[in-house]
């Protein structure tokens, strides 16, 4: 039968190896952190990178609806102006020489300069 080792030897065994394990643990624990650190400054980057996007689309969306109400309020003119001459009474469209345009022309005229000077004035 083979001799056994004295106990303080395979107590020092027992201890190195320990020891060997918990060095090994340690690194793989380092490891995963700064993996997981790394991986935190990457979705954090991705965050502030979207977040831009998202800034930069809500600009543009904005842009295009000042836009479309700048059009939508370009036609006003033109829809309130046949909405008046459709308005205009047969015997005042009647009169001779058009004359009976005149007037709501003038009030269309007059109506159009007020509001370009509001318009002007709330820029």
């Amino acid at each position: 039968m083979p001799s056994a080792k004295p106990l303080a030897e395979q107590l020092e065994m027992v201890h190195a190896y320990v020891r060997s394990v918990e060095s090994r643990f340690n690194a793989h624990v380092k490891a995963t952190t700064e993996e997981n650190s790394a991986r935190d400054r990457r979705v954090s980057d991705l965050v502030a990178a979207q977040e831009a996007r998202f800034d930069k689309l809500n600009e543009r969306l904005a842009e295009q609806e000042r836009q479309s109400a700048r059009v939508d309020a370009g036609g006003i003119p033109i829809i309130t102006a046949g909405v008046v001459l459709s308005g205009i009474p047969e015997w005042l469209a009647a009169l001779p020489w058009h004359s009976g345009w005149l007037l709501p022309a003038a009030a269309l005229l007059a109506t159009g300069v007020v509001l370009g000077s509001l318009r002007r004035k709330s820029r």
